[in-house]
């Protein structure tokens, strides 16, 4: 028997064709490319392993046990109830849904939901019939590629050399320095634009809109680089001596430097943790 995986949540559906949507993440048939057999073989011993570390688990626990699913980043909580707040994107219970047996060994694999309390699972999309259309294919093609996680590495990773160029070539009033600095800032200050309307998409789309505080603070990072940043390139574009000025004003502009790299860190931390669910 043929085997088909989707691209997009890597979900195995055995048939001689691809379901017409993926039952994990509501991605079309398109999506799906046909398993070889090395391919094959590595998932079914991957599948068996975990399979097996699930039903140690349910040995473990006392069983019967409910499971919910939140609707928002996909984190699964087991108990009678779901918590009061999602420990990982903050919204309340009313966005748990629960898990029946049949959802978890028809739409979605063992291999997704483990049977281990508190498991998380924030990288799983939410399903399509749930995400906003608003967007459409455009929304489709930021989400299927994570676009998002990608776009801000530009920032994320640059804003330090920026700030490590800035210190050193005052310090030792070396100009190439500076200017690389300067350069770099440009590269982040153009890259903002795409990095806050994906975030915005995927904020839309992957997580319903949620404003919970993790959501909140996150869009206010990414507000704080948006607007260091511009500050940043006109003040240097204006003022060329600024950093070499010798007066208050160089050091403000070098700790604006060091606030925008905090507040891009933060947003970044927040981002691994919705992603990676730690």
């Amino acid at each position: 028997m043929k085997k088909w995986k989707c691209t997009v949540c890597n979900h195995i559906h055995p048939g001689d064709e691809p379901v017409s949507v993926c039952p994990v993440c509501g991605a079309d048939k398109s999506f799906f490319v046909e398993v070889t057999v090395g391919e094959s073989l590595q998932a079914e011993a991957v599948e068996k392993e975990q399979v097996s570390a699930t039903q140690t688990e349910e040995k473990q626990a006392s069983g019967g046990e409910r499971k919910w699913r939140c609707t928002v980043c996909g984190y699964i909580h087991t108990g009678d109830a779901p918590p009061a707040n999602c420990p990982i994107c903050g919204v309340d219970s009313s966005f748990f849904e629960e898990v029946t047996d049949s959802e978890t060994s028809d739409e979605v694999p063992e291999e997704i939901i483990p049977a281990a309390e508190e498991t998380i699972q924030a990288e799983r999309p939410v399903p399509a019939q749930q995400a906003p259309k608003q967007f459409g294919l455009l929304g489709k093609l930021i989400i299927n590629h994570h676009l998002h996680p990608i776009s801000v590495h530009t920032p994320n990773g640059v804003l330090p050399i920026v700030l490590v160029f800035l210190a050193l070539g005052m310090f030792f009033s070396y100009g190439a320095l500076e200017k690389a600095s300067f350069f770099n800032l440009i590269v982040v200050f153009l890259s903002m634009p795409a990095v806050l309307f994906t975030g915005y998409v995927a904020w839309q789309m992957k997580y319903r809109g949620a404003f919970t505080t993790i959501f909140k603070v996150k869009i206010v990072c990414a507000a704080i680089v948006a607007v260091l940043t511009s500050i940043l390139v006109f003040w240097r574009i204006i003022d060329a001596n600024i950093a070499f000025s010798g007066d208050t004003g160089s050091w403000i502009y070098l700790g604006v430097v060091g606030v925008d790299l905090a507040a891009a860190g933060v947003a970044g931390h927040i981002g691994g943790k919705l992603v990676m669910g730690k």
